[in-house]
């Protein structure tokens, strides 16, 4: 079940932003609003929607790689926790196949490469949460006001968001992380009861061993 959890948060988004602003212009007022979302594994998506004028641009979606973005420094941070996450699911598999391989050495590997397996998961949304505002803010996209490049999850409003307002101009926006982040820490629990499992057998293992040369 973990090494499953692990597979489809890679093909979810892990952290999401959103923005929406109003404006009026000749008289006509119009909402734009825009959201990223950020994918391990190189990928990520903008949408872009405008409403309520002619003066609006077309509504669009871009689908891309960040490196295409100008966020390569971001892209290298997206392709670390993708590892993390491939090596927590191949040392989860070696794990399996060792345990069910049988024998007391076998199950002690299993048991090895299991705790190591729960490690690798866990730093991967810890190690996102800690580095990305920092890795955003060098990115030369600098911020005066609340913003990713300050805090992993917020939100501001007006000049909180550090923008100059013109008079009867608004902005929101708000960040966070998405389903992805929250399936990374998921996959810890049955990660670790499989640990604990092949933790119990071992020993149900070693003293049956003991118990035979004893006999």
């Amino acid at each position: 079940m973990g090494i499953l959890i692990l597979l489809v948060s890679l093909f979810v988004g892990w952290y999401t932003i959103s923005s929406t602003a109003t404006d009026t212009v000749s008289g006509s007022s119009f909402t734009g609003s825009a959201t990223a979302t950020l994918y391990p594994l190189n990928y990520l998506t903008e949408t872009f929607n405008c409403q309520g004028s002619s003066y609006c641009f077309s509504n669009s979606t871009y689908t891309g790689a960040y490196a295409q973005s100008s966020f390569s420094s971001l892209g290298a941070l997206y392709d670390a926790i993708a590892g993390l996450l491939i090596g927590g699911a191949a040392l989860g598999c070696a794990a399996v196949a060792l345990a069910f391989a049988g024998g007391y050495r076998k199950r002690v590997w299993a048991g090895r490469l299991a705790l190591l397996a729960v490690v690798m998961v866990v730093l991967a949304p810890t190690v996102l949460a800690i580095a990305q505002p920092s890795v955003l803010g060098s990115q030369g996209t600098s911020s005066s006001g609340a913003s990713p490049q300050t805090s992993f999850a917020g939100s501001c409003s007006q000049s909180g968001c550090g923008n100059d307002l013109a008079p009867g101009e608004t902005a929101s926006a708000s960040w966070g992380p998405s389903i992805g982040w929250y399936l990374g820490f998921a996959a810890v629990v049955p990660l670790l009861l499989g640990w604990l499992e092949l933790r119990a057998r071992r020993k149900q293992s070693a003293a049956a061993e003991i118990y035979h040369l004893a006999r």
